[in-house]
C-alpha cells in the first residue's frame, strides 16, 4: 500500500490522506472547492466542481494516472437543488464513458462546502 501526496491540491487539515494506491487503484480522500493556498472557490457550483476536479487530478496525477481513468466517484451535496448544476460542471471532466457515480445529499461539509467528490481511479 502506497499513499499519495501531492502539493497541487489542498493538504488535508485532517487526520487522512489525499490518496492511497492499493493493487494498482487509486482512492482518494474527498476532495473540496478549495485551492492549494485552501481558500474555497464558492462564486458557483460549477466553479466549485471545476476546482474539486482539479485537485482529483492533481491527486491521480501524483499517483501516476490521470482522471479519465476513474471507475467510480461518490459526489456529495448540501442540497438536491445543486445536483443538476454538479452534473453539467461534472461531465465536462468525464465526455465519454463516465465514470460508475452515486451522489448523497448531505446535511454539512467542512468549511462551508457545498460538493464533495472522492474518487476511485485505475493505474493503467
Amino acid at each position: 500500500m502506497q499513499t499519495v501526496i501531492t502539493e497541487n491540491a489542498p493538504i488535508p487539515g485532517g487526520h487522512f490522506s489525499q490518496g492511497k494506491i492499493f493493487n494498482n487503484i487509486l482512492y482518494t480522500a474527498g476532495q473540496i472547492g478549495q485551492n492549494i493556498n485552501k481558500e474555497m472557490q464558492l462564486d458557483s457550483i460549477a466553479t466549485e466542481v471545476n476546482q474539486i476536479m482539479r485537485n482529483l487530478s492533481a491527486v491521480a496525477e501524483a499517483a501516476g494516472t490521470e482522471l479519465k481513468n476513474t471507475l467510480k466517484t461518490t459526489i456529495y451535496i448540501t442540497e438536491l437543488q445543486f445536483f443538476k448544476q454538479v452534473n453539467e460542471a461534472y461531465k465536462v471532466f468525464f465526455p465519454e464513458n463516465p465514470p460508475a457515480r452515486s451522489t448523497v445529499v448531505v446535511k454539512d461539509l467542512a468549511v462551508g462546502a457545498r460538493v464533495e467528490i472522492e474518487a476511485i481511479i485505475a493505474i493503467l
